[in-house]
């Protein structure tokens, strides 16, 4: 485990790396996952979103291994499901 100062850190280098190449699904792969450890589920998600659509491009270097995809959809599946039954109650 990192420390927080160490969390913080991370979280600012992926969004740096993010930024410089925004296509990449592996790296919003990667960001999602730091955020889903840091407990930010919403955030999380949206970059498995991400990560997930452009997992879909034609571009060789922008794809998901087969177990970040298994993952990232089983990670939105989860979510969409317990935000059902909370709308439910």
């Amino acid at each position: 485990g990192l420390d927080p100062e160490g969390l913080t850190r991370a979280e600012a280098d992926f969004a740096k790396a993010a930024s410089l190449y925004p296509n990449s699904a592996i790296r919003q792969w990667q960001w999602g996952s730091l955020l889903q450890g840091l407990g930010r589920s919403e955030e999380g998600l949206a970059r498995y979103r991400r990560a997930i659509e452009l997992d879909q491009t034609p571009h060789l270097d922008k794809k998901l291994s087969a177990p970040q995809r298994q993952w990232a959809k089983a990670f939105i599946e989860n979510n969409e499901r317990l935000i059902r039954s909370q709308e439910k109650n």
